[in-house]
């Protein structure tokens, strides 16, 4: 999908796992094919994306259905 934007990492996960568990929508519907990164830190001040060297992998869909 494309890229977003939240503040906390947290907050990023919980909407993830929302969407996960909503059969409404194709996370839902095929969470084993979904993988949240973060990519890098965005300033909502200036509206720049400093992107990261290494992508942070903050889990699978899939993990957040069996918490």
């Amino acid at each position: 999908g494309n890229p977003w934007y939240k503040p906390t990492n947290p907050a990023a996960i919980r909407d993830f796992a929302d969407l996960g568990k909503d059969q409404n929508t194709t996370i839902g519907r095929h969470p084993e094919d979904y993988t949240l990164y973060q990519i890098g830190e965005y300033n909502d001040q200036t509206g720049l994306m400093t992107p990261y060297d290494q992508l942070n992998n903050l889990g699978k869909a899939t993990q957040y259905l069996e918490e």
